[in-house]
C-alpha cells in the first residue's frame, strides 16, 4: 500500500479504516476507548520521515465500521492481526494507549510476537478493577460512576471525563476529543468496557521477551504511576518514562519529550 488513506477488511468484513505514511521499520499506533487514529498526529507528523507510521482506528470507532458484534477483544487484536497481516508488516513496533494497551496485550497473547519485535505501553490498565492483590487500577464503585454518569448525559460527561483526564485542561484540546468520542456510540462504548473489565493481563507480562517501553503520566486519575512501576518490573526487559507534566494524554501534553522518548526506544538496537 502506498502512503495514503485506506481501508482493510477485517476477518469478518468490518472495514477498517487507516492512515499510512512514511517508509521504513513499522510502527502501529493502537488507540484508546471511544478515541480514533486522530489523536496521533504529532507522533506521525514527527516519525513518518524514517518510519512507516500506521494509524488505525478500531472496530466502532472513528471511520472505521461500526458493526452488531460483540466488541470484545478478541475481535479488536484480531481487526489488528488483519492490519499487520494485509499491510504485510513485520518487525513492527506497537504503540498502545489506554485501551489500546489491552488491545496489545491481547493480540501478543493470542498471536505472539511474529509480527511485532517492540511493544510501547501508555497509560493502560493490566486489569481494570482494582482487588486485594492489585490496588493499581480503579475500585468497582468508580468504574461503575463514571459509566452511569456517562449513560445519563453523555455529550456533557463525556467533555467532563476527557477534562478530568489532562494535568493541564486546554478547551480545544477537550473540544477536539469529544468530538472525536461521540462518533463511538454509547452501546458500543459500553460493550468495550464490559469486556474490558473482564480482562485480567498479569501473567502475560512475565512472558514477554521483546522490548518494552511502558509510559506514565504523573497525574493520570484512572491509571497511577505505581502501576506503571509494576508493569515495568513485570517484564524483563522493559524501560519506565513517567510524564511529569502529564495526566492521561502524555503524547499530548508532553508530545515533544514524549517523541524523543519513543524514536529513541524506536531506534534501539537491542
Amino acid at each position: 500500500m502506498k502512503s495514503g488513506i485506506n481501508y482493510i477488511k477485517s476477518n469478518d468484513g468490518t472495514q477498517i479504516y487507516l492512515e499510512e505514511f512514511g517508509k521504513g521499520k513499522p510502527v502501529i499506533f493502537v488507540h484508546g476507548w471511544t478515541m480514533s487514529h486522530s489523536i496521533w498526529e504529532r507522533q506521525v507528523h514527527d516519525l513518518a520521515d524514517r518510519f512507516r507510521v500506521v494509524a488505525f482506528d478500531n472496530r466502532g470507532h472513528g471511520d472505521s465500521d461500526k458493526p452488531n458484534s460483540n466488541y470484545d477483544f478478541d475481535e479488536f487484536s484480531s481487526d489488528l492481526r488483519s492490519v499487520l497481516e494485509q499491510l504485510d508488516l513485520s518487525n513492527a513496533t506497537l504503540v498502545g494507549w489506554s485501551m489500546g494497551v489491552s488491545i496489545s496485550l491481547r493480540y501478543l497473547e493470542r498471536y505472539g510476537d511474529d509480527r511485532v519485535s517492540k511493544l510501547v505501553l501508555i497509560n493502560g490498565p493490566i486489569k481494570l478493577v482494582s482487588s486485594d492483590d492489585f490496588p493499581y487500577s480503579m475500585s468497582d464503585e468508580t468504574v461503575e460512576k463514571y459509566f452511569r454518569e456517562r449513560i445519563d448525559n453523555r455529550p456533557m460527561r463525556e467533555r467532563q471525563f476527557i477534562s478530568s483526564g489532562f494535568f493541564t485542561p486546554h478547551p480545544e484540546a477537550i473540544n477536539w476529543l469529544t468530538e472525536i468520542a461521540m462518533k463511538t456510540p454509547m452501546h458500543i462504548a459500553m460493550k468495550c468496557v464490559k469486556h474490558q473489565a473482564k480482562l485480567d493481563m498479569r501473567n502475560l507480562l512475565s512472558r514477554i521477551t521483546i522490548p518494552v517501553l511502558v509510559e506514565y503520566g504523573r497525574h493520570d486519575p484512572f491509571y497511577p504511576v505505581s502501576l506503571g512501576e509494576y508493569v515495568s518490573r513485570s517484564i524483563r526487559d522493559s524501560k519506565l518514562v513517567i510524564f511529569e507534566n502529564s495526566g492521561h494524554y502524555p503524547f499530548l501534553e508532553e508530545s515533544e519529550q514524549f517523541n524523543k522518548e519513543l524514536s529513541s526506544f524506536l531506534d534501539r538496537t537491542n
